[in-house]
């Protein structure tokens, strides 16, 4: 009923032009006495979050298949958290062909986090939620800084591709300049991924 009469109904600014409204709601179709209150706005943060990255206005629904998927989520971001902070942020190198003559043009370096158990996972299982939490930049400039050390260790000459989340680009790419002059990196061995 909301969405209807926000459509027929545009709101009028004191000042202005009228202003069309969009509409998301989230319905919790869970028992709430089961989750601890202060969750509850926290859940439902999440699934406008989620709402919003498939479309501007409509309805979550918040079940008990869909909370089990959020709490996972939370604890995987604890384990890539505490890898952060012991140095648990690696990566790794995927060659990049050239179709036309089979040889190697570049390696794309990707993000990877060594779990307490020692297991190596993609990065890109955290990703989403590291952006809403602004550690995306974090991973950024460990991934960053390890690959160059890297690449002038080895004397790697080949270009590496490397991939900048939005914010890292916008906020620390005086960083990455300095990065590259520190370890005398020719800038045209780098590609940079957005």
């Amino acid at each position: 009923y909301l969405r209807q009469y926000f459509s027929l109904y545009p709101f009028v600014p004191p000042v202005g032009k009228p202003v069309q409204i969009s509409f998301a709601a989230v319905i919790l179709g869970v028992d709430v006495k089961k989750v601890i209150p202060e969750e509850l706005l926290w859940i439902a943060e999440r699934a406008l979050i989620e709402l919003k990255n498939v479309s501007k206005e409509g309805i979550e629904i918040v079940t008990e298949k869909w909370m089990e998927r959020l709490y996972k989520k939370r604890e995987s971001l604890k384990l890539f958290v505490r890898a952060l902070e012991k140095g648990g942020v690696t990566f790794a190198m995927q060659k990049i062909v050239d179709v036309n003559t089979g040889q190697t043009y570049a390696y794309e370096i990707l993000a990877r986090i060594r779990m307490d158990d020692g297991r190596i996972v993609p990065a890109g299982i955290f990703i989403e939620d590291l952006g809403y939490l602004g550690l995306d930049m974090e991973l950024d400039e460990e991934v960053i800084d390890k690959a160059l050390y890297y690449k002038k260790k080895k004397g790697i000459k080949d270009r590496f591709s490397l991939n900048f989340s939005n914010k890292f680009f916008d906020q620390k790419l005086n960083l990455f300049i300095e990065l590259v002059n520190h370890y005398k990196i020719n800038p045209e061995e780098i590609i940079i991924e957005l």
